[in-house]
């Protein structure tokens, strides 16, 4: 009977082969429905084991699974809204020519949700008419992205195949990418940019439909090497975003989390996030602003790589990046009389040049920010300065960049001040009224995006997206970490803390009268103080 069993699956077979050949189309094996273990081992006794695999590339429906050739396992992608039933899973192995492929574990005993949160792994046997060789399936809930290339990576950029694949949709791309970073530089677990092309050698920049995020030229990697609960990053942009939509100048970016394979390697679970493009973000003020704006990021002089670097007016080591420059504007021109101004050491002059040099709106709401989200690391790194020529001058506005030590990174109190010198020295002279004015904006803010239930649901989210995906537990794994299971209840208890004293702090600066010692005499070599305002609560 066995024997009648395996000649049956082999005439099968045979009949899918001769099928495709007739067809004249290329020989795709599908993989079978599960075979009896008395089938597996009338396989296995017919044939030698291989010493290689047999397959290593696999598809569902058309999308390519991710491969990590170190395991021999392949990754499927199946989404996060399965509940207890399975999706229609059809797989086949483009490139296994004569190769029979059949389930040796039934995944469809299980629970498809249980299947991806606790990562179960089924096994699959390959053969042909001489060998046999077994692989690992394993269902995931989030996306995928392949790099493949035959160079070493660095920070110069080299050229890379890039698959990106979500449940039921998938891009195939050439590109070019490189190490990314400041601090991921130097670690195990590298971040990564990529930019896509029309040919294989990197070149020809191109935009790409990519799953989730649209037509976008650029997607950044991140490892978040800083957070143990790769949270903080995504939920500083999503609220952000809330008062600051895409659309917006300089407003919120679309991210996913999404685990990473490198050259047949599994990387772990990273952010996937569309950088600025500085022109296009320019472009949605009109008025030709891309043609007369300049950008620039503040950072370490000494850190910089290809972008030119002034030194700045807080710390001597600290100073600005050039990040865009039109045609016909000198490098920083744009830029040179803010700097000044942050220098000038006579208070009434800078009083009455501040509010013809900065967007006094834009610098509020980036404080607002800045202080309800702790980020720690906003103002000497990691701050965007759009210098806009409007009546014959350039006016600053503010933006952030990658947020990742915020919403309570570890070891930061939640009663901090964060430092940011011009806003501080604005406060504390009162120019324009702009205590008011901060306290007016933050209640508008606390009754829109900054509240306790919006970072509640959030989290949530995240944890769903991290554990129940299976990712979580995989990344900790990856890089042996202790949580196995990502928990942000820590990052809501401080912003309920956080939020709350700021309440008190706003509202009992806005009732000051005269100067205010803790912004008068900050201490600007350190990134933030305690609140200290005279009889601030205990």
């Amino acid at each position: 009977m066995m024997r009648l069993r395996l000649l049956l699956l082999m005439l099968a077979l045979t009949a899918v082969l001769a099928a495709a050949v007739l067809l004249g189309s290329p020989y795709a094996p599908v993989v079978q429905p599960v075979a009896d273990i008395e089938t597996v081992w009338a396989i296995e006794d017919a044939r030698s084991e291989s010493e290689t695999p047999l397959v290593t590339a696999l598809e569902n429906h058309g999308v390519p699974l991710a491969y990590d050739a170190q395991e021999n396992t392949f990754y499927c992608t199946l989404g996060m809204d399965n509940g207890d039933e399975w999706p229609d899973i059809h797989l086949t192995a483009p490139d296994a020519k004569d190769v029979g492929l059949v389930f040796v574990d039934d995944y469809s005993y299980d629970w498809c949700r249980d299947a991806i949160r606790d990562g179960y792994v089924y096994q699959v046997m390959a053969y042909t008419d001489e060998e046999f060789a077994y692989f690992d399936l394993v269902f995931t809930g989030l996306m995928q992205v392949q790099i493949q290339t035959q160079e070493i990576f660095s920070e110069m950029d080299i050229p890379v195949e890039a698959v990106i694949s979500d449940h039921g949709q998938t891009l195939s791309s050439h590109a070019r990418a490189h190490y990314r970073g400041g601090v991921t530089l130097h670690g195990p677990k590298k971040a990564y940019r990529l930019e896509f092309t029309r040919n294989p050698d990197g070149t020809g920049k191109t935009i790409a439909q990519v799953p989730r995020f649209g037509q976008i030229e650029n997607l950044i990697l991140i490892p978040m090497l800083l957070d143990d609960t790769m949270m903080r990053d995504r939920l500083a942009w999503d609220l952000y975003g809330m008062t600051h939509p895409e659309a917006d100048r300089y407003g919120a970016r679309t991210l996913a989390y999404a685990e990473l394979f490198v050259n047949g390697e599994y990387e772990g679970l990273y952010l996937l996030m569309e950088p600025y493009t500085h022109e296009t973000e320019l472009s949605k003020r009109g008025g030709g602003s891309a043609g007369t704006s300049c950008v620039y990021r503040t950072g370490s002089v000494e850190a910089e790589k290809d972008r030119a670097g002034r030194l700045g007016a807080y710390i001597e080591a600290r100073g600005y990046e050039l990040h865009y420059e039109p045609a016909g504007v000198t490098q920083f021109a744009a830029i040179d009389d803010f700097i000044a101004l942050c220098k000038e050491e006579d208070d009434a002059v800078f009083a009455q040049r501040l509010p013809e040099i900065v967007d006094i709106d834009s610098m509020i709401d980036y404080f607002l920010h800045l202080q309800g989200y702790a980020m720690i690391d906003n103002v000497f790194n990691n701050l965007f300065v759009i210098a806009d020529y409007e009546n014959g001058a350039h006016r600053i506005r503010f933006a952030p960049w990658d947020m990742d030590m915020s919403l309570g990174t570890p070891g930061h109190p939640y009663d901090m001040w964060v430092y940011f010198p011009p806003m501080d020295r604005a406060l504390d002279l009162d120019v324009q009224g702009i205590r008011s004015r901060v306290l007016e904006r933050w209640t508008q803010l606390r009754q829109s995006s900054l509240t306790v239930e919006n970072v509640e649901m959030l989290i949530e989210q995240y944890m769903y997206e991290l554990n129940d995906s299976g990712a979580a537990a995989r990344n900790a794994q990856r890089w042996e970490k202790e949580d196995y299971y990502l928990d942000g209840a820590g990052i809501v208890s401080f912003m309920a803390d956080r939020l709350s004293l700021m309440d008190q702090t706003l509202e009992q600066l806005a009732g000051i009268q005269g100067r205010i010692p803790m912004l008068t005499y900050s201490d600007y070599e350190n990134k933030y103080g305690t609140i200290a305002l005279p009889d601030s609560p205990e």
